[in-house]
């Protein structure tokens, strides 16, 4: 149902610095059921973005040793609305033995945050 929400951005991935883009198609149905008067991108979708995106860069920065396994903690700052392009930035990691744990952000080119939080990944068996 919420296919073509996000489209990511290959110009504006940069695994070096860990950061991927996506543009938001604020032509999409969702808009018209989700405020439609003052549409906004719901959060467990942005949410579903950081997380895919993270995963995306950690397997390939660590050949696919990791898989996700919980979102520790997210603080959603302000609403991303239609027409948006977002950037998640890895910020920090910690890793452990059997872990890795990263701090995120979701921000704009303007340096606007919506989103900051952690979430955990263990070694794959």
């Amino acid at each position: 149902m919420y296919a073509n929400i996000l489209y990511p951005d290959e110009q504006l991935a940069d695994r070096k610095i860990a950061k991927i883009g996506a543009h938001i198609n604020a032509r999409h149905s969702l808009f018209d059921e989700h405020f439609s008067k003052n549409p906004i991108l719901p959060g467990a979708i942005s949410l579903h973005f950081c997380v895919v995106a993270i995963c995306r860069i950690i397997s390939f920065s660590e050949s696919g040793k990791f898989v996700f396994s919980e979102i520790e903690k997210v603080n959603f700052i302000q609403p991303i609305k239609p027409y948006s392009t977002i950037n998640l930035e890895i910020l920090h990691t910690v890793k452990g033995q059997e872990y890795l744990r990263v701090l995120f952000e979701l921000n704009n080119k303007n340096a606007d945050k919506f989103i900051k939080g952690y979430i955990k990944l263990e070694r794959r068996l």
